[in-house]
């Protein structure tokens, strides 16, 4: 069964107030931070989405050191870390057919900007920290990066 249900349509049947409520509930700890996800939201209403090739997956994992919501995206047999992906190209994910039958729509919704906005209130932000990890792996690469061994890092009092 094919689905077409992308994140804006969600997004777009959903009031902040709804997504509020809920956030606070998944993710206590952010209560302090209601006003940067309304902000985004509010942005996210406004931008026209861009179709994706990727699929939006969320799924909770068993861990050892507990349950925890992993959200990326899947094309084909790949999965992707998504959470530097333009807010455009989020917005035209599809929803994968399992996601929706184990999450509820304010649930995705949620844990989707959770994710989207896990380095910044501002897309400018999420693509500056992309720019700057780029430019660190290239430096590391090159050589031209100063590293600490592992042990060092870990020894220093």
């Amino acid at each position: 069964m094919a689905n077409n249900i992308v994140l804006s349509t969600l997004i777009s049947a959903i009031s902040f107030n709804e997504i509020k409520k809920r956030l606070i509930q998944l993710y206590p700890n952010q209560k302090k931070c209601i006003e940067g996800y309304k902000h985004v939201y509010c942005k996210l209403l406004c931008l026209k989405s861009k179709k994706s090739k990727l699929k939006l997956i969320i799924e909770t994992i068993k861990d050892e050191d507990g349950d925890y919501v992993d959200v990326s995206g899947k094309e084909g047999k790949q999965i992707y870390a998504i959470e530097f992906t333009p807010w455009a190209e989020w917005l035209g994910m599809r929803i994968d057919v399992k996601t929706l039958k184990l999450f509820s729509k304010v649930d995705i919704v949620c844990h989707a900007l959770w994710e989207m906005t896990f380095v910044g209130w501002e897309e400018e932000d999420v693509s500056g920290f992309m720019k700057e990890m780029q430019k660190r792996v290239k430096e590391v690469k090159s050589g031209k990066a100063k590293l600490i061994p592992f042990d060092e890092v870990f020894n220093k009092k």
